[in-house]
């Protein structure tokens, strides 16, 4: 078996991250968007997971625990992770675990907000369908 191989084999199947692990992600991922830029952090993230073949086919269950956990750390995290940086995490999180999720950017004109979330299978994770239906998703490469 190949280095690549070896490595790829190694990372799928990933357990999602636990509450502290998910913390201390909010935490670099709140630095990272601040310093680099929320493209030159999601690029990170990406290139994180870049030997992860993203061809599981999740549980529900499993996609609901993965996110759980960011909610709980993000609930638990001194200051406030808003939905970009929980976005961004669960994004990492379904990722390592070989899970082809999307984040995905919206924008609402009236009144003006925008928002940030993860779906798999073309579903939004953790979010209620009908409030996601609110927001123009963005187009173009994001992820």
């Amino acid at each position: 078996m190949s280095s690549e191989a070896v490595v790829a084999h190694a990372a799928v199947g990933r357990r999602p991250l636990g509450p502290v692990t998910a913390g201390l992600c909010i935490a670099l991922v709140k630095l990272a968007v601040r310093v680099l830029g929320f493209r030159r952090t999601l690029k990170i993230i990406e290139w994180s997971t870049r030997d992860v073949a993203l061809d599981r086919t999740p549980t529900q269950a499993e996609v609901r625990r993965a996110a759980r956990k960011v909610i709980v750390a993000a609930a638990l995290y001194p200051g406030r992770a808003k939905c970009l940086e929980q976005s961004l995490v669960l994004y990492l999180s379904l990722r390592r675990m070989g899970i082809d999720a999307r984040l995905r950017l919206g924008v609402q004109s009236f009144p003006f907000a925008a928002h940030a979330w993860v779906e798999v299978n073309g579903e939004p994770v953790w979010e209620d369908p009908e409030m996601v239906q609110g927001f123009a998703a963005l187009s173009g490469s994001i992820a």
